[in-house]
């Protein structure tokens, strides 16, 4: 299982989660991704089409691996190939979650397997982003999985999946954290619960889509060694260079690594790759006496 926590902030939303996939016979991988992300692509069917759009929202699931991201594989393809008569639109968040939950339905019930996720994406109206939460209930005796859209009025996170509750009991029984971003953090670290670790996966959506973060670390203690990269939970290392190019993402790491001049351990070229001063503290956004968990 896992724990997935969706933070609203002003102006975005964050989406958080471990990298741990377990299963009956232990931990199967500290390297899972469950927070991908969900390409659209709308055109429209003419003989003199006008442009396609395209957009990007957001997917973290926790639960049955086989479920949910086969589930999520099909939407994906289905919404990279959405045609339509009139100008091309996106497709609203609550139309993405709802795919998703229809697909999901058949799954859980063909696998008996059931998962519960978060889809983020850009609100039609170019406002907030629209947040939703997709859970199983039961209709008329069978296992169906529903969406419910999260609060847009207010700040705050909700946490899903095997460590929502243990994590919930963790950050009320500790000091005040300067961040959700930072609790989730020491949550993983801790490993209360043996079914949650790893390391942390993160992406933000804002008002043109989501992105996954690259996570950074220190690699040494004190100041001028060298960082490690990964992404989605695998090392920058293992995924390497494509064609000569890099995955270009968002950086987000502890405060201390965020310095002009520090490289990273991998070489891009050749050459060490530097990163400057565009990286994303997890405490840029510090948690307000408005943030309390729902």
């Amino acid at each position: 299982m896992t724990l997935l926590v969706c933070l609203r902030e002003t102006g975005r939303v964050l989406l958080l989660a471990d990298t741990r996939i377990s299963g009956d016979v232990g931990i199967k991988t500290d390297s899972g991704p469950k927070l991908l992300s969900v390409p659209i692509k709308v055109s429209q069917g003419s003989p003199n089409p006008l442009p396609s759009v395209s957009g990007v929202y957001g997917f973290s699931y926790a639960g049955s691996t086989l479920s949910a991201m086969s589930a999520y594989a099909l939407a994906v393809t289905c919404l990279q190939s959405l045609v339509t008569p009139e100008v091309p639109r996106l497709p609203s968040t609550e139309a993405v979650a709802d795919l998703i939950a229809r697909i999901g339905t058949r799954y859980i019930r063909e696998v008996g397997a059931p998962f519960e996720c978060f889809v983020v994406g850009p609100a039609d109206d170019g406002a907030a982003p629209e947040a939703y939460c997709v859970r199983t209930v039961m209709r008329d005796g069978l296992a169906t999985l529903g969406t419910a859209p999260l609060d847009k009025t207010r700040r705050g996170f909700w946490a899903l999946g095997s460590g929502a509750e243990p994590f919930m009991a963790f950050i009320k029984a500790g000091a005040p954290w300067p961040s959700v971003t930072a609790s989730v953090i020491a949550f993983i670290d801790a490993e209360i619960d043996s079914r949650v670790g790893g390391h942390l996966q993160a992406g933000v959506c804002n008002a043109e889509g989501f992105s996954p973060y690259l996570i950074m670390k220190p690699l040494s203690d004190g100041d001028g060694g060298e960082i490690d990269g990964s992404f989605l939970g695998v090392s920058e290392h293992d995924i390497g260079l494509i064609d000569g190019m890099e995955v270009g993402a968002d950086v987000f790491g502890p405060p201390s690594i965020f310095r002009e001049g520090v490289s990273t351990s991998h070489a891009i070229a050749g050459s060490q790759g530097v990163y400057r001063g565009y990286w994303r503290s997890p405490d840029a956004n510090p948690r307000t006496q408005d943030d309390e968990p729902s």
